[in-house]
């Protein structure tokens, strides 16, 4: 399933650059109608969910060809979007089970809460398909296994969730449409995020907090981090007077 849609991402993002070489006039590659009908075939045929579909569609589309990913990725959301493919749940219970899957992912990509947070979910937020408080951070403990096989390495390391919440922090806070406050941005990490609860949950798993806490300084900037760091590691106190 995730090789067939890699594959549809693929042709479209080829018509794209077919269509920007012949320079079509005054029509985009979204404008036209692209074949999903791979989606309906997952769907009627091999009785595949929505959620499913998506969270597969974000693990093969995020690979080592990033710049395919920034030229049609949009483009190819877009599609889906106008052709009712996926709907509002699918994105948040897909991308719920994306961002549970990151720690393994990160092994190879280093950067993906950067291109998760770009490429899906502040678009799907501005196109109001996205309420943050539908996203489940971690595995629901009924969906783990009773044993875990010894032998078997488990990935479990937390920093790309911290990464991740830092960027969609600093976005909320730096919003350029609406005035935002700090305090705003700590109720909204408390009541929409469920930031404090999830963040102590996942504290213990970091890896290299000494590397960690920089990063993210250098990926945010300083400004928002003096006040963002103390928030994630569950310090409001020292949040709220770095606010002030």
């Amino acid at each position: 399933m995730a090789a067939q849609l890699k594959k549809n991402f693929e042709e479209y993002a080829a018509q794209g650059v077919e269509d920007h070489e012949e320079e079509v006039e005054d029509t985009k590659p979204e404008d036209k109608k692209f074949d999903l009908s791979i989606y309906d075939k997952l769907k009627s045929e091999n009785g595949k969910t929505g959620p499913i579909i998506f969270f597969n569609l974000l693990c093969k589309v995020f690979d080592e060809e990033m710049q395919k990913v920034d030229l049609h990725f949009d483009g190819y959301m877009s599609q889906i979007i106008s052709q009712k493919k996926l709907q509002s749940k699918d994105f948040s219970e897909g991308l719920s089970k994306f961002v549970q899957f990151m720690p393994e992912i990160v092994l190879d990509l280093p950067q993906i809460h950067a291109y998760c947070f770009k490429f899906v979910i502040r678009p799907l937020q501005k196109k109001g398909l996205l309420k943050m408080r539908f996203i489940k951070w971690s595995v629901d403990p009924k969906e783990k296994p009773a044993e875990v096989d010894p032998d078997d390495y488990v990935f479990d390391q937390t920093n790309s969730y911290y990464q991740l919440m830092a960027l969609i922090l600093k976005d909320f806070k730096n919003d350029p449409t609406v005035e935002v406050s700090w305090a705003d941005t700590f109720t909204h990490y408390e009541k929409e995020l469920n930031g404090p609860a999830t963040s102590k949950e996942k504290f213990e798993k970091i890896e290299d907090p000494d590397d960690l806490w920089p990063a993210i300084t250098d990926e945010i900037g300083e400004k928002d981090a003096k006040v963002i760091i103390p928030l994630l590691k569950g310090d409001m106190a020292a949040a709220k007077k770095a606010a002030a």
